[in-house]
């Protein structure tokens, strides 16, 4: 999976071209995510999904020629040259705090912490969503299962397996972490249905 399959649909990017057109590009947010307050508990999860993808997240020209040819109905490009000139350059420079996976977090605690200038935050808001705030809600989900049957226990969580590619793997990790295994992990096509 590519760096930018994470941006679902292309409204992180215009917000952060509002962010550059109207020169609050750099200045910098502190945002948090906190854990929702209707569940007795969260398992956080996505740390290292999140820490990765910002190590490795870069434009590459072919993803900013591409972005070049996106146009409005009347055929002009809806991003400026500025712009994506800005984007191909840029390296992140933020700070991101996130609970280690496996942390029993308890309702209202935060999950994450981030320091970013605006355009940077505004980039990285689809990744925080889905690897952050959906691969915790997946982990509490398998958690609350395994409670709801008594089997739940505290211990150390051992790091998850390796699995292989698919568009749904952050969900069966994100089930593991919480407590499931990966023998009763549903297959491929069942968690795509979920």
């Amino acid at each position: 999976m590519t760096n930018h399959d994470w941006l679902s649909n292309l409204h992180p990017l215009f917000a952060a071209q509002d962010s550059w057109r109207d020169g609050s590009y750099s200045k910098p947010i502190t945002a948090q995510l906190v854990c929702p307050t209707d569940m007795p508990f969260s398992i956080a999860c996505g740390a290292g999904l999140l820490a990765e993808h910002v190590r490795r997240f870069k434009f590459a020209p072919p993803v900013i020629q591409r972005l070049g040819q996106v146009t409005d109905a009347k055929g002009r490009s809806v991003f400026q040259e500025s712009f994506l000139n800005h984007l191909q350059r840029l390296s992140l420079r933020s700070y991101v705090n996130a609970a280690p996976e496996g942390t029993l977090l308890l309702p209202g605690e935060p999950m994450l912490t981030i320091q970013a200038p605006e355009l940077q935050f505004r980039l990285l808001a689809s990744a925080i969503r889905l690897l952050i705030w959906e691969s915790t809600h997946w982990a509490t989900k398998a958690a609350l299962e395994q409670w709801g049957k008594g089997v739940y226990s505290e211990e150390e969580t051992p790091h998850s397996p390796n699995f292989s590619f698919n568009q749904n793997g952050w969900k069966m990790r994100a089930k593991y972490i919480g407590g499931g295994s990966s023998d009763d992990s549903k297959s491929s096509d069942e968690l795509m249905a979920s």
